[in-house]
């Protein structure tokens, strides 16, 4: 006989994202106590894709939405180059964790607007400084596994979407790779063995 199975509508979200000053370092989240500036981090992150073979165009300062909690955050425009020499686009969106909005002063003073700035600064910093982290890891990974391909989950598939959002959005089996060329030049064969 089938069962039917109906999830508990209380569940938190797959991506509750906690605010940035409740951000715990035994949960894996870095950077809270960093001293170093947005633009210190701007050149980190140019840095690091540039290590992974990427090359950062720019980095747009903005505000995303996500379900209905607006967090501040960057675009982060790259390229990257083929084997072949021709360029892929990339694009990585970053939205640093949400922040508590400033409640014991009133939302025309001076101290309000001061308080919500500093939040918002703090929280693209942390979300900066964790995104070089990842890149750093990444760059570990390429060293581990030459097939590796760091930057690729953000290459523009069709101009307006990431690989990775559109997998999101329709599932692997929609998602239509290239075929290999013929005698097989993108493909890295290896064997594995085990040893005792």
């Amino acid at each position: 006989m089938p069962m039917e199975w109906t999830p508990d509508e209380n569940q938190p979200a797959a991506l509750d994202v906690p605010y940035v000053d409740d951000l715990r370092k035994a949960d894996g989240w870095q950077g809270h106590s960093t001293q170093k500036s947005y633009e210190t981090l701007k050149s980190e992150v140019t840095e690091a894709i540039s290590k992974l073979g990427g090359t950062v165009h720019g980095i747009q300062r903005g505000e995303f939405t996500i379900n209905k909690i607006k967090r501040p955050g960057v675009i982060i425009r790259y390229s990257l180059e083929g084997p072949d020499g021709q360029m892929a686009h990339g694009r990585f969106d970053m939205a640093g964790p949400p922040f508590k909005k400033v409640t014991h002063a009133g939302s025309h003073t001076a101290t309000y607007r001061e308080q919500t700035r500093a939040r918002r600064e703090k929280s693209v910093v942390v979300g900066l400084y964790n995104v070089i982290a990842s890149l750093r890891a990444q760059w570990v990974l390429k060293q581990l596994n030459p097939a590796y391909a760091p930057l690729m989950p953000w290459l523009l598939a069709d101009g307006d979407h990431t690989i990775t959002e559109r997998f999101t959005m329709a599932g692997l089996g929609q998602i239509q790779l290239p075929e290999p060329r013929e005698g097989g030049e993108d493909a890295l064969t290896g064997e594995f063995k085990e040893v005792e």
